[in-house]
């Protein structure tokens, strides 16, 4: 070979093969990654919704909670209001939990005061029982409340749901007769 062959060769680009080849497999690579990157990305969005909402429902069990062990009297009941009477250091106070339907929360109203308990609730059931463990909705009777729930959060079309279960709560201060 002579020398200005060699100057040809070193000089000598990619060809028009050589260059779709690359493309296409830089492609099929990039798509691979950013499919595996949004993947990713949704699974770490989901399951931080899904922490979110179990802690957000295991706070406000523990706040229901809380009122109904310390309340003395039943003002109304149905399956998505509640106002009762607490027992408290000072006296008692009057407190209603409402499922609030624009906003999709369970809202805790104490006089002035309003907290936002849960949110994105779907759905929500205040049930009553008296001390034998029936179902009942007459106030006079009510010894033992349970709430359910249904969560649903959407963030980036993803969408998460949890179902919110309590346990019966025992209304400790309250007199009630069978």
């Amino acid at each position: 070979m002579d020398n200005c062959e060699i100057n040809r060769r070193k000089k000598r680009g990619f060809t028009l093969t050589e260059l779709l080849i690359a493309t296409s497999i830089s492609s099929v690579l990039i798509s691979g990654i950013t499919s595996s990157y949004m993947f990713i990305f949704k699974s770490s969005l989901g399951m931080s919704q899904y922490i979110e909402m179990n802690t957000q429902s295991q706070i406000g069990l523990e706040r229901f909670g809380r009122d109904m062990r310390m309340a003395v009297d039943i003002w109304s009941a149905s399956a998505t209001n509640l106002s009762l009477e607490v027992q408290s250091e000072s006296g008692t106070r009057t407190v209603t939990y409402t499922l609030d339907e624009a906003t999709k929360s369970l809202v805790r109203v104490e006089g002035t005061w309003e907290l936002t308990v849960i949110e994105n609730i779907e759905s929500l059931k205040i049930s009553y029982f008296n001390l034998l463990g029936n179902e009942t909705i007459n106030p006079i009777e009510i010894k033992k409340i349970k709430i359910e729930a249904l969560m649903k959060k959407t963030v980036f079309d993803v969408e998460n749901t949890t179902d919110l279960v309590s346990a019966k709560f025992m209304l400790r201060n309250r007199k009630v007769s069978t």
